[in-house]
């Protein structure tokens, strides 16, 4: 098990680990940063951010979707949210600054057809990123395959509260918690300007 974070973002570090008896079989684990002084309402917050990201991902079935496969809690350590883990995975702005001068206009419509994509087969089912930016955009290369792109880090997302077949846990934390506050200053300038309201009234603006 390798405990070197392979991202971080606020409150949360990401680090890769082997399976303990299957060689070659590995995870991303995102674990979430519970303070030995937290209060209780300060734990549940946290908590609530974790099970945010299981909950809002754990039903999407999508190539381009990173969904959480599982969420454990500890009563130490506090919460974790376990991902597959690509090897062949790279951050959008890494992959981009090794091949934007051999990107034909086409492949670059590509990608950007493959985003768009991702984002409506979410939004037909009733998430919504609303935080998204090249950060969360990962490419995946494998020989003699497509190139993949995948969107990541859902936390921050929308559930729509009439969307089909979401359950009720889900629905729970996302009403009780909007999400944003956990954005780093960076992604939250990419946020859809009408979560910050408390009934927002995206026709309004």
């Amino acid at each position: 098990e390798n405990r070197e974070p392979i991202a971080e973002g606020p409150g949360w570090v990401d680090v890769r680990a082997a399976h303990p008896t299957l060689p070659g079989q590995f995870r991303r684990i995102r674990l979430y940063d519970v303070a030995p002084q937290a209060s209780p309402a300060q734990r549940q917050q946290v908590e609530r951010q974790a099970q945010r990201e299981y909950l809002l991902t754990s039903g999407l079935a999508h190539s381009g979707v990173v969904a959480a496969r599982d969420y454990f809690d500890d009563p130490e350590a506090g919460p974790a949210v376990v991902f597959d883990d690509d090897a062949h995975s790279t951050p959008f702005e890494r992959w981009l600054v090794g091949q934007r001068d051999s990107l034909t206009f086409e492949a670059r419509l590509a990608l950007l057809r493959q985003v768009g994509e991702v984002l409506r087969y979410a939004h037909s089912r009733g998430i919504h990123h609303r935080a998204l930016t090249p950060t969360q955009i990962h490419v995946v290369e494998k020989p003699g395959q497509p190139v993949l792109v995948t969107v990541r880090d859902w936390q921050t997302g929308g559930l729509d509260p009439d969307a089909a077949g979401r359950t009720l846990a889900a629905a729970s934390v996302w009403a009780s918690s909007g999400g944003i506050d956990h954005l780093s200053h960076d992604n939250a300038v990419y946020l859809a300007p009408e979560a910050w309201g408390a009934h927002p009234d995206g026709a309004r603006l």
